[in-house]
């Protein structure tokens, strides 16, 4: 994939047999919508002499002295050649950066409430210090009677982003060309995935250009109009050497909060399935949701997990120790659970997963 894909919208699909057989560790539970879900340490398979379970900062204490003794086992190996970073995560290296916006700038009636609006501090550099504070950025709304604003939606979603949301829209459009924004050196603007939805089509001619498929491509009534037209592209390998070469699968932007079902080009109905935007980590700290050009955080070895850049480090995978989950493999690799817990999460943001050494709860209601 060349291009970076937007953020999807629409259900979250159901869990199949293969991606639960895949995670030994984890158990998943569906609570009736409606009901408070408690979780409790006996919910899990203990004995009378296993002692109280550990606090979180305990727990990654615990994490961070089972990593250190594997690497005292292991056997140092100054003298191996470094290696380059396994290609694993094909969406990171082709993200390009500062990508146009290609939602709407204001809301339309037809919209349905609440309508999210995204605050911004305008900053000359990303690691300038400035942040926003979600309760000076009421007083600010305060300030200024803005209107229709939901008690309790003024939260902050980063360390320079909040988010509001309003019940009205068009005291939402008033808000977005408020003159006073840029005097407090802020940028507001509309969420992509509050405005449009994403589905992938599979069957398009490869040699179709994006512009061709959108002209001969017709939604049905009722849905929005196509917004954007991405193709796929995937790794073709030919004699040791990598290029990309052009899938049948494209990516359709479609204005409004409704996927359709299926398109028609030429005469022909094709299937759209929600579109599951990749799991990105990065290469400074190999955390999970950003890439490595927006990381505030200090670097981390993907090789042994020490505090230093992994592309000069000359652990290979025999010897290799992931500072994700302590496992005998680079941070970077697939196969590692915590990469299998963040993909399950994105795929399927409603359900509920328990592991063995902490508990992560999602949102309600559960998995239907």
């Amino acid at each position: 994939m060349n291009d970076p894909p937007d953020e999807p919208g629409g259900s979250p699909l159901p869990l199949s047999s293969d991606e639960l057989a895949d995670l030994p560790n984890i158990t998943f539970s569906a609570p009736s919508p409606g009901y408070i879900v408690t979780v409790s340490t006996d919910d899990f398979d203990t004995d009378i002499s296993t002692p109280a379970p550990l606090s979180e900062p305990d727990q990654k204490r615990k994490r961070k002295l089972l990593a250190q003794k594997k690497k005292d086992l292991l056997p140092r190996h100054t003298d191996l050649p470094a290696v380059n970073p396994p290609l694993v995560a094909d969406s990171n290296e082709n993200i390009p950066k500062n990508n146009p916006p290609i939602g709407r700038t204001i809301y339309n009636e037809s919209d349905s409430a609440p309508y999210i609006i995204h605050v911004e501090k305008v900053v000359a550099s990303p690691n300038d210090g400035a942040t926003l504070h979600p309760v000076e950025l009421g007083k600010f709304l305060k300030k200024y009677s803005f209107k229709s604003i939901i008690d309790g939606s003024v939260k902050s979603i980063g360390r320079r982003k909040i988010t509001i949301s309003f019940a009205d829209f068009s005291e939402a459009n008033s808000f977005l060309s408020h003159n006073s924004l840029e005097s407090m050196s802020l940028k507001a603007y509309i969420p992509t995935f509050n405005v449009t939805r994403m589905g992938l089509v599979r069957g398009v001619p490869a040699d179709w250009s994006p512009e061709e498929v959108k002209a001969n491509m017709s939604v049905p009534m009722g849905c929005g109009e196509i917004i954007k037209v991405r193709r796929l592209n995937f790794k073709s390998f030919n004699d040791g050497s990598v290029s990309w070469k052009p899938s049948q699968s494209v990516v359709i932007t479609f204005d409004g909060q409704t996927l359709p079902k299926r398109v028609f080009i030429c005469y022909n109905a094709l299937p759209v399935d929600l579109y599951i935007y990749p799991t990105i980590q990065c290469f400074n700290c190999c955390r999970f949701g950003h890439t490595k050009t927006q990381c505030r955080s200090k670097p981390r070895c993907f090789k042994c997990g020490q505090g230093h850049i992994g592309n000069s480090c000359p652990t290979d995978e025999q010897h290799a120790s992931c500072c994700l989950c302590s496992g005998f493999h680079f941070a970077t690799s697939k196969s590692c659970q915590e990469f299998k817990i963040q993909f399950l999460m994105q795929k399927h943001p409603n359900c509920i997963l328990q592991h063995l050494s902490h508990t992560l709860i999602s949102c309600l209601p559960a998995l239907k």
